[in-house]
């Protein structure tokens, strides 16, 4: 089945300008490193930035892993500095499918959890004000009109449901990390897509527009750590 296959997303017009084969091996290469994770039992702080690092250096930067999982051509680097921000995770190939180092998709890594799930005040919000509008302010760039983020569930829930959520928030207004007033809207908000990653449901796309006017797509991965968190030290 085609990652193009948006769940109920039948007048979804023109999915196909948003995927390519890079799209596929990046969703891969981010779940099969979760799920190596789960596997390995690795117990990660309750902090954004460490539970990234634990991804990408123990496995997305591993060349095994890599080889085992047919990542070789990418490159995943955390906590990338852009013009008007830093990125969780920038990913390149140096290999030919990209043109220069001027081309490459970004990763936004936020946590999740189930309190205030509907609130303006909750980690749903920051999830959009302090993630999905840093693409559609043009803070972070799309290079090739689409981008990633990741939800780090660090309590347990209904993630269908936390979809919902975090779907209602969109057009309210949001205080963003500085304090500032955003409202962040979606021209499709996210919906599941089948088929991206065997076995795994949990992927989403939304459907934004920048501010100076380009349309992008957001993938958008939901990751269960609940089980693997310990308190933030």
């Amino acid at each position: 089945m085609s990652i193009c296959q948006l769940q109920g997303a039948t007048t979804f017009v023109g999915a196909k300008r948003y995927y390519n084969k890079g799209v596929e091996s990046i969703l891969r290469g981010c779940v099969y490193a979760y799920e190596s994770l789960k596997k390995d039992g690795v117990v990660c702080v309750n902090d954004e930035n460490a539970i990234r690092d634990v991804l990408v250096r123990r496995y997305l930067k591993n060349r095994a892993f890599k080889q085992r999982f047919k990542l070789g051509r990418f490159l995943f680097d955390p906590e990338s500095v852009e013009a008007n921000g830093r990125p969780d995770i920038r990913v390149f190939s140096p290999r030919g499918m990209f043109l220069d180092d001027e081309q490459y998709y970004l990763i936004e890594c936020k946590r999740l959890d189930n309190q205030r799930t509907r609130s303006v005040s909750g980690l749903n919000a920051k999830y959009i004000a302090n993630g999905v509008f840093r693409f559609v302010s043009g803070c972070y760039p799309c290079k090739f009109k689409m981008n990633f983020m990741i939800g780090f569930l660090v309590a347990p829930m209904n993630i269908d449901a936390n979809v919902q959520c975090i779907n209602s928030l969109f057009g309210k207004h949001l205080k963003d990390d500085k304090n500032r007033d955003v409202v962040v809207y979606a021209r499709q908000k996210l919906r599941q897509i089948k088929g991206a990653v065997r076995d795994f449901e949990h992927i989403y796309t939304s459907l934004h527009k920048q501010n100076a006017g380009d349309e992008f797509m957001l993938y958008h991965l939901m990751l269960d750590f609940s089980n693997n968190i310990t308190q933030k030290t």
